[in-house]
């Protein structure tokens, strides 16, 4: 929309509109901040020191390729990738700045992954799991990369170690507001909207602290980001924020990123039109090594697949583009390169993703479901589960039910329910 309103085709919008810029700042600010709110912090957590007997067993059949493993290890290759890809655009001559090409060539874009996974049922997998993670170190890193890069490159950066200072004040956010969910229960927020109110608090707060600091505004909306999802905020004040950040800033944002997109200047210069391509295949070469560590664990076409859809990458892109232009760290040419090749990977990745994923036994892999008690409740349940992805046993300790039910489905005949022989 951006490129058709603007200079490129029927030259409707101007770049230089002081309420469209202000209103594009915010909408990349709540970008980020919605960014944050995607991060699954569960992924992060150890397993228990002092799991049941039944985790124990589960443990012990699951691969040692776990998905925080597989992730690691993808990230880490991603990392060393991007920057030999931008080690070498520097050497061509192509581009200039080895350290924000490789923080551009490393990021993931996390929106586009999840509602990829969503759709294809894969979310909950180990397989879907191990991707999700990849992105989310995807958008993670770069953003403490470009914070890094900006302090000290930045006209007007200070001491990176004042950086701490946000996260400080995130940690005091969580702290005192970590009832805040649980006590708006009991308030009638159809007229306060006190968790919205909350939300662009911390939003406002946090990236007011990060200019001051020296950093980049968005830093502050994403760590922000974090401490609301860590607050966990209920389903519907999540679908509020979506409702006000895609449905009114993050649009403008998005038509003024496509505004200054200058395709008519970009086509014109033979050196930006080499670039593209080659940032494109940068893109896509530096998920490449995705490949080996997914055939770890899952089969050739699915690894193929999962190595794919984190390809696709927009959402920090166009954050880093927008700082680096107010940096004045690159050209308008180059930041529409940039563009038009994570443009392009949006479309691929999830593409070829849908293309090449099968439902196979490895990523939906059978979900034991144990059924305690045969009666004409739980047949047809364990009927209707068995049509699906689940290996279902009946237990029972009546032999007249057992001898009733037992050509119907999986029925086991013990000789006691009791907890204590279940779990011998």
């Amino acid at each position: 929309m951006g490129i058709v309103l603007g200079p490129s085709c029927f030259g409707l919008i101007s770049n230089n509109v002081p309420i469209l810029q202000s209103l594009s700042s915010i909408g990349v600010i709540v970008l980020l901040f919605l960014s944050g709110m995607e991060i699954d912090f569960s992924l992060f957590k150890p397993k228990s020191k002092n799991p049941t007997e039944l985790q124990q067993k589960t443990n012990a059949k699951a691969s040692k390729y776990s998905p925080v493993r597989l992730a690691i290890y993808g990230y880490i290759s991603i990392i060393i990738l991007s920057f030999l890809l931008g080690g070498l655009t520097v050497v061509t001559g192509l581009f200039s700045d080895i350290w924000l090409a490789s923080i551009l060539f490393m990021t993931v874009s996390l929106g586009v992954v999840i509602a990829a996974l969503k759709e294809r049922n894969t979310l909950g997998t180990a397989f879907g799991q191990t991707i999700l993670l990849i992105s989310a170190l995807g958008e993670i890193v770069p953003i403490l990369g470009l914070t890094i890069y900006a302090s000290i490159f930045g006209t007007d950066s200070k001491s990176l170690w004042l950086t701490l200072i946000i996260f400080a004040v995130a940690a005091l956010l969580l702290i005192n507001f970590r009832n805040f969910f649980h006590n708006l229960e009991e308030v009638n927020k159809s007229t306060t909207q006190i968790d919205i109110r909350l939300a662009f608090f911390i939003i406002a707060l946090l990236s007011i602290i990060a200019v001051s600091v020296g950093s980049e505004a968005v830093l502050g909306a994403f760590v922000g980001g974090m401490v609301y999802k860590l607050l966990q905020p209920s389903e519907s004040t999540k679908d509020k924020l979506d409702s006000i950040g895609y449905g009114f800033f993050i649009p403008i944002f998005f038509i003024m990123s496509g505004v200054g997109l200058d395709l008519k200047k970009i086509l014109a210069d033979p050196k930006a039109l080499v670039l593209i391509p080659v940032i494109l295949a940068s893109y896509l070469l530096a998920k490449s090594m995705l490949y080996p560590i997914f055939r770890l664990r899952f089969n050739k076409r699915n690894s193929l697949a999962g190595t794919a859809l984190p390809m696709a990458t927009i959402t920090m892109v166009l954050a880093i583009l927008s700082v680096a232009n107010n940096m004045k760290v690159i050209t308008s040419q180059q930041s529409g390169a940039f563009l038009l090749a994570a443009i392009i990977t949006c479309i691929v990745g999830p593409l070829i993703f849908n293309q090449l994923f099968t439902p196979d036994a490895d990523i939906y892999q059978n979900i034991k479901v144990h059924i305690f008690g045969v009666n004409i409740m739980t047949v047809p349940v364990a009927q209707q589960l068995q049509k699906s992805w689940y290996d279902v046993n009946i237990y029972t300790d009546n032999q007249k039910n057992y001898e009733a039910f037992n050509s119907e489905t999986n029925v086991t005949f013990l000789k006691s329910l009791d907890s204590k022989y279940l779990i011998q």
